[in-house]
Protein backbone atom coordinates (compact mmCIF):
# COMPACT_ATOMS: atom_id res chain seq x y z
CA UNK A 1 0.00 0.00 0.00
CA UNK A 2 1.33 3.35 -1.01
CA UNK A 3 0.69 6.28 1.36
CA UNK A 4 1.01 9.93 0.61
CA UNK A 5 3.50 11.95 2.60
CA UNK A 6 1.78 14.10 5.18
CA UNK A 7 2.29 17.83 4.78
CA UNK A 8 3.03 19.63 7.99
CA UNK A 9 2.54 23.20 6.74
CA UNK A 10 -0.13 25.27 5.06
CA UNK A 11 1.76 26.20 1.90
CA UNK A 12 0.52 24.77 -1.40
CA UNK A 13 2.41 21.85 -2.84
CA UNK A 14 3.75 23.79 -5.84
CA UNK A 15 5.80 26.01 -3.54
CA UNK A 16 8.13 23.16 -2.73
CA UNK A 17 11.21 22.65 -4.76
CA UNK A 18 12.67 25.17 -7.13
CA UNK A 19 9.54 27.34 -7.35
CA UNK A 20 9.51 28.16 -3.68
CA UNK A 21 12.28 30.75 -3.92
CA UNK A 22 10.67 32.31 -6.99
CA UNK A 23 7.27 32.62 -5.27
CA UNK A 24 8.80 34.21 -2.17
CA UNK A 25 10.70 36.71 -4.30
CA UNK A 26 7.52 37.58 -6.24
CA UNK A 27 5.62 38.19 -2.99
CA UNK A 28 8.38 40.49 -1.77
CA UNK A 29 8.42 42.43 -5.05
CA UNK A 30 4.63 42.85 -4.91
CA UNK A 31 4.78 44.17 -1.38
CA UNK A 32 7.52 46.66 -2.33
CA UNK A 33 5.45 47.85 -5.28
CA UNK A 34 2.39 48.21 -3.05
CA UNK A 35 4.34 50.23 -0.47
CA UNK A 36 5.75 52.44 -3.23
CA UNK A 37 2.30 53.01 -4.72
CA UNK A 38 0.87 53.94 -1.32
CA UNK A 39 3.76 56.38 -0.76
CA UNK A 40 3.33 57.94 -4.18
CA UNK A 41 -0.42 58.30 -3.68
CA UNK A 42 0.12 59.89 -0.28
CA UNK A 43 2.66 62.34 -1.72
CA UNK A 44 0.27 63.39 -4.49
CA UNK A 45 -2.60 63.80 -2.02
CA UNK A 46 -0.42 65.91 0.28
CA UNK A 47 0.67 68.09 -2.64
CA UNK A 48 -2.92 68.71 -3.72
CA UNK A 49 -3.99 69.56 -0.16
CA UNK A 50 -1.12 72.05 0.22
CA UNK A 51 -2.03 73.73 -3.08
CA UNK A 52 -5.67 74.01 -2.00
CA UNK A 53 -4.58 75.42 1.37
CA UNK A 54 -2.46 78.11 -0.29
CA UNK A 55 -5.34 79.09 -2.59
CA UNK A 56 -7.70 79.42 0.37
CA UNK A 57 -5.18 81.52 2.29
CA UNK A 58 -4.61 83.85 -0.66
CA UNK A 59 -8.37 84.26 -1.15
CA UNK A 60 -8.83 85.09 2.54
CA UNK A 61 -6.03 87.67 2.44
CA UNK A 62 -7.53 89.52 -0.54
CA UNK A 63 -9.68 92.60 -0.20
CA UNK A 64 -13.40 91.72 -0.47
CA UNK A 65 -13.80 94.61 -2.91
CA UNK A 66 -11.34 92.98 -5.30
CA UNK A 67 -13.25 89.72 -5.15
CA UNK A 68 -16.61 91.46 -5.69
CA UNK A 69 -15.35 93.38 -8.73
CA UNK A 70 -13.79 90.25 -10.23
CA UNK A 71 -17.04 88.33 -9.75
CA UNK A 72 -19.00 91.11 -11.46
CA UNK A 73 -16.67 91.63 -14.44
CA UNK A 74 -15.67 87.99 -14.86
CA UNK A 75 -13.96 87.05 -18.12
CA UNK A 76 -13.54 90.63 -19.25
CA UNK A 77 -10.53 90.94 -16.94
CA UNK A 78 -7.08 89.76 -17.98
CA UNK A 79 -5.34 90.34 -14.64
CA UNK A 80 -6.34 90.47 -10.97
CA UNK A 81 -8.02 93.67 -9.78
CA UNK A 82 -6.13 95.85 -7.29
CA UNK A 83 -7.94 98.18 -4.90
CA UNK A 84 -6.11 100.93 -3.01
CA UNK A 85 -7.90 102.63 -0.14
CA UNK A 86 -6.94 106.01 1.27
CA UNK A 87 -9.39 105.99 4.17
CA UNK A 88 -8.37 109.36 5.62
CA UNK A 89 -9.04 111.01 2.23
CA UNK A 90 -12.16 108.98 1.49
CA UNK A 91 -10.68 107.82 -1.81
CA UNK A 92 -10.80 104.32 -3.31
CA UNK A 93 -8.77 103.61 -6.45
CA UNK A 94 -9.50 100.54 -8.55
CA UNK A 95 -6.82 99.35 -10.98
CA UNK A 96 -7.76 96.74 -13.56
CA UNK A 97 -6.73 95.41 -16.93
CA UNK A 98 -9.39 94.27 -19.39
CA UNK A 99 -9.55 92.51 -22.74
CA UNK A 100 -8.72 94.81 -25.67
CA UNK A 101 -11.67 96.12 -27.64
CA UNK A 102 -14.12 96.46 -24.74
CA UNK A 103 -15.60 99.78 -23.65
CA UNK A 104 -13.35 100.86 -20.80
CA UNK A 105 -15.63 103.69 -19.69
CA UNK A 106 -18.51 101.29 -19.07
CA UNK A 107 -16.33 98.76 -17.23
CA UNK A 108 -14.87 101.53 -15.05
CA UNK A 109 -18.36 102.72 -14.09
CA UNK A 110 -19.43 99.15 -13.30
CA UNK A 111 -16.41 98.69 -11.03
CA UNK A 112 -17.12 102.05 -9.38
CA UNK A 113 -20.72 101.13 -8.71
CA UNK A 114 -19.62 97.87 -7.13
CA UNK A 115 -17.34 99.86 -4.80
CA UNK A 116 -20.13 102.31 -3.91
CA UNK A 117 -22.53 99.45 -3.15
CA UNK A 118 -19.95 97.59 -1.09
CA UNK A 119 -18.96 100.66 0.94
CA UNK A 120 -22.54 101.82 1.48
CA UNK A 121 -22.98 100.04 4.82
CA UNK A 122 -19.45 100.61 6.15
CA UNK A 123 -18.34 103.20 8.66
CA UNK A 124 -15.76 104.61 6.25
CA UNK A 125 -16.80 107.92 4.69
CA UNK A 126 -16.28 107.59 0.97
CA UNK A 127 -15.94 110.76 -1.09
CA UNK A 128 -14.58 109.54 -4.41
CA UNK A 129 -14.09 106.36 -6.41
CA UNK A 130 -11.49 106.39 -9.14
CA UNK A 131 -11.09 103.59 -11.69
CA UNK A 132 -7.95 103.13 -13.78
CA UNK A 133 -8.62 100.79 -16.69
CA UNK A 134 -5.97 99.48 -19.06
CA UNK A 135 -6.19 96.80 -21.68
CA UNK A 136 -3.91 94.12 -23.01
CA UNK A 137 -3.64 95.68 -26.48
CA UNK A 138 -3.07 99.44 -26.63
CA UNK A 139 -1.33 100.07 -23.36
CA UNK A 140 -3.26 103.31 -22.76
CA UNK A 141 -4.91 103.74 -19.37
CA UNK A 142 -8.29 105.39 -18.93
CA UNK A 143 -8.94 107.16 -15.63
CA UNK A 144 -12.59 107.58 -14.67
CA UNK A 145 -14.00 109.20 -11.55
CA UNK A 146 -17.24 107.40 -10.70
CA UNK A 147 -19.72 109.71 -8.96
CA UNK A 148 -21.86 108.61 -6.05
CA UNK A 149 -25.17 107.16 -7.27
CA UNK A 150 -27.91 109.82 -7.35
CA UNK A 151 -30.26 107.95 -5.01
CA UNK A 152 -27.66 108.04 -2.21
CA UNK A 153 -26.88 111.78 -2.27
Amino acid sequence: MHTRPVRQHNAPAFLFGRYRLFAERQAMVRSLVAIGAIGLGGGIALSLMMRWSLEVQSEMARDPLETAIEERLGRRLVAPVRVDRAEQDGLVTVRMSVVAGLRKQRLARTAGWVVWQHMRGSKTVLREVRALVGDDGEGSILEVTVPRPVAWR
